[in-house]
């Protein structure tokens, strides 16, 4: 840093300008990185059918719940040679991941004080675990009490009977199966130093209780069984003490009032009532109308088979001669309302597509000729409504803070030193789409307009790379890297490439000499034969001469 009073000069300046653009290009550079890193490690976590089945939650319950980064052991195999036997060894290597996970909601347990997730103090989280899946706990987490597991796995399963899972069953008519699985519960929020001490937490110190600070707490992670018994305690990856948990909640509709919101069915109740009831009437009125209302009298005409079953051929006898059949019989017909019960439905359609922010085009209907290119999706989220905007940009307060923590996470437990630095998170959602286009055209206009102009652009790998983000497309796998650009000016300046208009011009002058060497050789050839035809022309005549003088 310059004191206040320094003067700066040109090469100085040249100097600060040159700093700041390595520091600017390391920091891209690391951010790329960690992008990258990010990416490896939800993919790895099978973002994409977690996303999918919480999405399908916010929908149908309202609340969607992930939680992420936890510590996951992720075991690696593979065959290597061995040197001394010459044969190929299994090798098995346990390392710890990040990794998110969809939570059921049935499952959720928040602090229902709270009206929002990030006002959480604590979440307790609820597992079904058969009795296979409780005795791999020991192998997959470090650290774990195998007491308490021994004594849960010599009970019998208990798990309450009127639960979501059994209400599922006898709904699909699958009720009476025994449930053979073990409730096992996660808490994870604040505990005093002395309540991880007792529930025998390695990873702090115990002390006695004159020596602990009252106001002091960590973000622990504490399993226990369904009888109570703690088995496994742990500080949290990024303990901070009063952060939030590690689960994230995203509502289709939020509600003030709790962390839970409105899903779908919900918001389009009435709608739905009110189709349902339209649809209900219709088909009664058409059931009406399918068969008429008869009026028999029986003193007049009697049915041949003895019943008042109406069906085609239905023969009846007249009991007098002068009787007439529309005296006997008499039919009438129920007016059909199917017009009107068909623009009741009509409505509420309507309706429940304006309320519940599904428009035609959101429901498949065109969906082949839309949403291809960020143009399209630019349409699209411009002519969907106002709810829709808000539950994407909801999606992405959601999923930001996930990012932010994983890259906490590597900050703080990645081996990888260069992906390391002070970053930000930014959104990627439907909107960033937009935005992304209209980049992309900008740098399209500047870079013309420069060329116009005729001034060089500063930094065009720089702007190659920006371009090729707004195109959704990877800068690192579809362009080469700056260390393999100086390589290869490098090598042209030590093997020069031809000047391709120099070498134009010189093939030029060569087609032109031998052009002329071409036609000088044929005029050469003209006049040879020309002198040829005179001095055969000379001796005619000397030839002619001769013979007329002897004559």
């Amino acid at each position: 840093q310059l004191p206040p009073d320094a003067k700066v000069g040109g090469a100085q300046v040249k100097s600060l300008q040159e700093s700041i653009k390595a520091v600017m290009d390391e920091a891209k550079s690391a951010a790329d990185g960690m992008q990258r890193e990010i990416d490896d490690q939800l993919s790895e976590s099978q973002w994409a059918r977690h996303a999918r089945r919480g999405i399908h939650d916010a929908l149908l319950l309202g609340t969607a719940v992930f939680k992420g980064p936890v510590p996951a052991n992720k075991r690696t195999k593979r065959w290597v040679l061995d040197p001394s036997t010459g044969t190929h060894m299994l090798a098995v290597e346990d390392r710890v991941v990040p990794a998110v996970k969809r939570v059921d909601p049935w499952n959720f347990f928040p602090d229902m004080s709270a009206t929002h997730i990030h006002e959480v103090e604590f979440v307790f989280e609820r597992h079904f675990l058969t009795k296979a899946e409780v005795s791999k706990l020991a192998e997959t987490m470090p650290d774990v009490d195998k007491e308490p597991l021994l004594r849960l796995l010599k009970q019998e399963p208990k798990v309450h009977a009127n639960n979501h899972r059994e209400r599922l069953r006898s709904l699909n008519g699958a009720s009476g199966a025994i449930d053979a699985r073990y409730e096992i519960y996660e808490y994870h929020g604040p505990l005093t130093h002395a309540d991880l001490v007792d529930c025998g937490c390695p990873d702090v110190d115990e002390y006695d209780d004159d020596e602990t600070d009252p106001l002091l707490t960590h973000s622990a992670c504490v399993w226990f069984t369904q009888d109570g018994e703690v088995f496994k305690a742990a500080l949290s990856p990024l303990d901070e003490p009063g952060t939030a948990t590690p689960y994230r909640v995203f509502c289709w509709q939020e509600d003030e009032s709790s962390v839970f919101g409105y899903g779908l069915p919900y918001e389009v109740r009435d709608q739905q009532e009110g189709a349902n009831a339209s649809n209900r009437a219709l088909m009664d009125n058409q059931g009406l109308c399918a068969r008429p209302i008869v009026f028999h009298n029986p003193h007049l005409a009697e049915p041949y088979d003895g019943t008042h079953d109406i069906y085609p051929g239905k023969t009846y006898l007249a009991v007098d001669k002068n009787v007439k059949a529309s005296d006997a019989l008499q039919l009438m017909y129920v007016e059909s309302r199917l017009e009107e019960y068909m623009s009741v439905f009509a409505m509420n359609k309507q309706l429940i597509e304006e309320i519940g922010t599904l428009p035609a085009f959101l429901q498949g209907q065109d969906a082949p000729s839309k949403m291809q290119s960020a143009t399209e999706a630019s349409i699209a989220w411009t002519a969907a409504n106002l709810w829709v905007r808000r539950c994407v940009r909801a999606w992405d307060d959601m999923f930001c803070p996930m990012v932010e923590d994983f890259a906490q996470w590597n900050m703080e437990w990645s081996d990888k030193e260069e992906i390391k630095g002070d970053h930000r998170t930014r959104a990627m959602g439907v909107a960033y789409l937009a935005e992304l286009e209209g980049q992309a055209g900008r740098l399209q206009q500047l870079a013309k307009a420069a060329q116009e102009m005729g001034i060089p652009l500063s930094s065009q790998y720089s702007m190659l790379r920006e371009y090729s983000r707004a195109l959704k497309l990877d800068p690192d796998r579809w362009l080469p890297s700056e260390a393999e650009i100086r390589r290869i000016k490098e090598a042209e300046s030590k093997n020069p490439m031809p000047n391709p208009e120099a070498a134009r011009l010189e093939v030029e002058r060569e087609n032109n000499k031998m052009d002329h060497e071409l036609g000088m050789a044929g005029l050469n050839i003209k006049q040879a034969e020309l002198q040829d035809r005179q001095a055969e022309r000379a001796d005619r005549m000397n030839l002619e001469l001769t013979q007329g003088a002897q004559e």
